[in-house]
């Protein structure tokens, strides 16, 4: 039986956060922009399908719309303005 605490969900997303910001680092520009690109693509093409999804399918596809719009604004933080649109 293991008796050590449990670690909250609080401290997965913290890490999670961490390494993500930690691989955007190590982005050139030009690679980022790519990413930006297609996460906005994703993000237009995940949200506008007409499926019938169940509640449960739903809520994870909110939630992966969520992870993709948070990442977004990682990345488009870590792009010079001169290379936004």
């Amino acid at each position: 039986r293991d008796v050590a605490p449990s670690r909250g969900l609080g401290d997965v997303y913290k890490r999670q956060e961490w390494m993500v910001n930690k691989e955007l680092n190590r982005y050139p520009v030009r690679q980022l922009c790519y990413l930006r690109d297609a996460l906005k693509k994703e993000i237009f093409h995940s949200g506008g399908s007409d499926m019938l999804l169940t509640a449960g399918e739903e809520a994870a596809m909110d939630r992966y719309n969520s992870l993709c719009r948070e990442i977004l604004e990682k990345v488009e933080k870590r792009i010079p303005d001169k290379y936004l649109d």
